[in-house]
């Protein structure tokens, strides 16, 4: 999981990740916020 969040992150734009498909659908940076704080909230 964390290799594929940070190749993600490395190769996205800020365009990228603001980006909206449709109204209703959350943004690419949405999803990416909570599995950070997902991450930074685990224990081990």
């Amino acid at each position: 999981m964390h290799s594929l969040y940070h190749e993600a992150a490395a190769k996205m734009t800020a365009d990228d990740g603001n980006h909206f498909e449709r109204e209703g659908v959350i943004s690419i940076a949405f999803n990416l916020l909570h599995i950070t704080n997902m991450l930074d909230t685990e224990i081990y």
